[in-house]
């Protein structure tokens, strides 16, 4: 295992009106033994950075580093490097399984060691070590149609780990499988990382995935990381609204007013925050605001539904939605009461409205 470096990464596509740029300046270090998710929506940037990591693609300018070994390196003034993918010491798992359907399941994950020199007979001792980790043995000599998508997606992992790589990237890997069996292979994989170390770059838009799986998670949009940091820091303490929204907070303008006072719709708060008196947006997460009744509450109950574990409330009020969950013990008030929220001052944040 080596951690990874990537310095200011350029990459752009031709468009139908020009150039357009998908990693601008893109800069990330992955710490070895770590497993770093990039998380953002369609179009961020995230795939394009995991693909100039693999070599399946060459940015126009930057560096990329694993371990003490030059993967890539466009920098002005340095002696131009570009490392084959197969030669990266990289392994990597697909969203689409790729796996070849005419190889059983035990000769599709020797393969890498094989082309990495291997004996057949070490091969396949390493094959079945790496299959009993992914508790996939059992399957050695079936075929990959033979197969659920989660025991596809078990073998593709173990493919990917059987040589040992530096580093191993995922692309979307889960989000081909239904809800249960991802939240399956998400807790394996999250398993298989505590158990072995291994240093990884992980690529999802979905954040629970990313929150239960990332030792690190790098939120990005347009093509430049936009907060980087724990899990339960970035959920937490979102440095943005983009991030806020991202992450399912609530959204609503207000202004800041001294001293650290927040006036919205839904309620007055207490601010403990840096953000500078004036308009703002204020944002909180659905499970952190409380309802209280109020007949001067500028807000009404529209709706309410029942989901077992909790309600889901929205409420209306003066062109604002809020939706807020709360305990399934806790009956909501009906639709149409009029109603203002309670938040804890370490639950709401503020940003500058934008002009």
């Amino acid at each position: 295992m080596s951690s990874l470096s990537v310095e200011n990464l350029r990459v752009s596509y031709a468009g139908r009106e020009g150039a357009v740029v998908a990693l601008d300046g893109y800069s990330l270090d992955v710490a070895e033994g770590s497993l770093t998710v990039l998380l953002g929506e369609s179009g961020c940037g995230k795939s394009t950075a995991l693909n100039a990591i693999a070599g399946l693609l060459q940015p126009e300018a930057g560096r990329i580093t694993l371990g003490n070994q030059t993967l890539f390196d466009r920098r002005p003034g340095a002696r131009h490097v570009t490392t084959a993918p197969n030669h990266r010491d990289i392994g990597m798992v697909f969203q689409s399984y790729a796996l070849w359907p005419h190889l059983s399941v035990l000769e599709n994950v020797m393969y890498p060691a094989k082309r990495r020199g291997a004996d057949r007979t070490e091969a396949a001792r390493a094959a079945h070590e790496v299959l009993k980790t992914v508790r996939c043995d059992v399957l050695a000599d079936r075929y990959p149609g033979e197969l659920s998508g989660g025991q596809q997606q078990r073998v593709a992992l173990a493919r990917a780990m059987v040589a040992r790589p530096k580093l191993l990237l995922f692309d979307e890997p889960l989000s081909n499988l239904d809800a249960g069996l991802r939240r399956g292979l998400r807790d394996e994989l999250a398993r298989l990382h505590r158990q072995l170390g291994f240093t990884g770059v992980y690529v999802t838009h979905d954040q629970s995935e990313a929150l239960a799986l990332g030792t690190e998670l790098a939120v990005m949009d347009g093509g430049k990381i936009v907060q980087l940091g724990s899990p339960e820091n970035i959920y937490q303490r979102p440095v943005s609204e983009f991030v806020a929204r991202f992450f399912g907070a609530n959204v609503i303008s207000g202004d800041l007013l001294p001293p650290g006072r927040l006036d919205t719709v839904a309620g007055t708060f207490e601010y403990h925050g840096n953000t500078p008196v004036g308009p703002v947006v204020v944002a909180f997460m659905p499970h952190a605001a409380e309802i209280e009744t109020d007949t001067e509450g500028k807000m009404h109950v529209s709706a309410a539904m029942y989901l077992g574990s909790h309600w889901e409330v929205r409420l209306d009020g003066a062109n604002e939605e809020v939706l807020v969950e709360q305990p399934a013990a806790q009956t909501p008030p009906a639709p149409g009461t009029r109603v203002r929220l309670r938040i804890p001052p370490d639950k709401v944040h503020a940003y500058p409205a934008r002009p």
